[in-house]
C-alpha cells in the first residue's frame, strides 16, 4: 500500500459533508490534491508523471473506499452506488451538451483558432469517449471554445453574489465579512432561510 500522504492527497471520508450536497442516507467520499507538490521548484516545471500517478492511485484509493466501507444501514451503501449512477449521468449530460453547444457555434463563427490537428484532438483521451456525432462534429467544424468543462470552487463569488458556494462548504451561515473599501456587511446564507 502507498502511503497517500508522500504523494500530496488528503482523504476525507465525512458525513454530513459542506463540499458537496448529499440525499438522505448519502456519505461523502472525498479526495483533495495539492498542485503545489508536483512542481519542481528549481526549474519551476509541473512534475505530469508523478501528478498522473498521484491521480490513478487516489482515483482507485477513492473507489476502495467504497467497497471497503462498512455501511451501517443498508440505505448508505444503496444511496452510495446510486449515487455513482446519476453522477455518470449528470456530467455526460454536461460535456455532450457543452460540446454540442460549442460545434454550433463554431458552425457560426468559426474554431477557436489553436485547434489546428482536430483528429489527433478527437483521439485523444476523453474525446475518445465522446459520441460518434460530436467526434466527427468537430473534425469537420471543429470547436469555438479551447475551455468547456472545468468544474471550479465556486465559494467567494457564490458568497457575494448570493447564490450556491459550488464545492466548497460555507464558511458559516451567518457571519460579517470585510470589504475591500473597510467595510463590513453581515452575510446570511439563503440556505438557512429555507
Amino acid at each position: 500500500m502507498t502511503n497517500a500522504s508522500s504523494y500530496g492527497m488528503k482523504v476525507v471520508a465525512t458525513n454530513p459533508c459542506g463540499e458537496q450536497p448529499l440525499a438522505p442516507y448519502s456519505v461523502c467520499n472525498l479526495a483533495a490534491i495539492n498542485l503545489a507538490n508536483f512542481v519542481d521548484k528549481k526549474t519551476n516545471k509541473v512534475l505530469y508523471q508523478k501528478l498522473s500517478n498521484t491521480v490513478k492511485i487516489c482515483v482507485r484509493l477513492q473507489n476502495n473506499v467504497i467497497d471497503a466501507t462498512p455501511y451501517f444501514l443498508e440505505a448508505n451503501k444503496k444511496q452510495a452506488l446510486e449515487a455513482n449512477e446519476v453522477t455518470n449521468k449528470v456530467f455526460e449530460t454536461i460535456s455532450t451538451s457543452a460540446y454540442r453547444a460549442s460545434i454550433e457555434i463554431a458552425k457560426e463563427k468559426g474554431s477557436f483558432p489553436f485547434l489546428k490537428e482536430r483528429e489527433a484532438f478527437i483521439n485523444s483521451g476523453f474525446m475518445k469517449t465522446m459520441p460518434e456525432d460530436i467526434r466527427n462534429d468537430i473534425l469537420k467544424y471543429g470547436i469555438a471554445n479551447s475551455h468547456l468543462l472545468t468544474v471550479a470552487p465556486t465559494g467567494s463569488t457564490g458568497t457575494m453574489v448570493g447564490v450556491s458556494t459550488g464545492l466548497e462548504p460555507y464558511f458559516a451561515f451567518s457571519y460579517f465579512r470585510s470589504g475591500r473599501l473597510g467595510k463590513f456587511m453581515e452575510v446570511k446564507a439563503n440556505i438557512v432561510k429555507e
